[in-house]
């Protein structure tokens, strides 16, 4: 019902279409992505979203994120909300620390 293409990147197949019968809509904005997922942050999440947003395509480390965020990154919240970040694919972990995901710029964005 799904398959990942050569872009790496989850596709519904015909089966799938067939079987949802178009009962769901798929965000196709940069805006849409962000009204689709934010709601499903809490606010230490939100911020640290945000925040990776807007240095992206750059990665900022795990001690300036906690700083720009109000959270202390060596705190279990910190851990927390990171993981469910990029758990959600939204939020990728590089040498440097955390950036936003090019997941959220498929459509375009906000860039430098």
């Amino acid at each position: 019902m799904i398959s990942q293409g050569t872009d790496k990147l989850w596709k519904i197949t015909k089966d799938g279409e067939l079987v949802l019968n178009g009962s769901i809509e798929c965000p196709t904005t940069f805006e849409a992505i962000l009204t689709e997922w934010k709601p499903k942050f809490v606010g230490g999440e939100r911020r640290m979203l945000d925040t990776l947003i807007s240095v992206y395509p750059y990665a900022i480390s795990r001690t300036k994120l906690g700083e720009a965020v109000g959270i202390s990154s060596g705190s279990g919240s910190f851990s927390n909300y990171t993981s469910h970040l990029k758990t959600s694919g939204l939020v990728v972990r590089v040498s440097e620390g955390y950036k936003a995901s090019e997941n959220l710029f498929i459509f375009g964005g906000p860039r430098p």
